[in-house]
């Protein structure tokens, strides 16, 4: 599941979905990447 930190996902879905950029920092936490950072 995301976690959307400090706004609701209504918030979320309403204002910003396809609408503007929002970064969410550490939204899948775990996440492993499945490249390196050379390639």
């Amino acid at each position: 599941m995301i976690v959307f930190g400090t706004i609701s996902q209504e918030e979320f879905l309403s204002d910003y979905w396809q609408k503007k950029p929002l970064l969410i920092k550490q939204a899948l936490p775990g996440f492993i990447t499945p490249i390196s950072p050379d390639e």
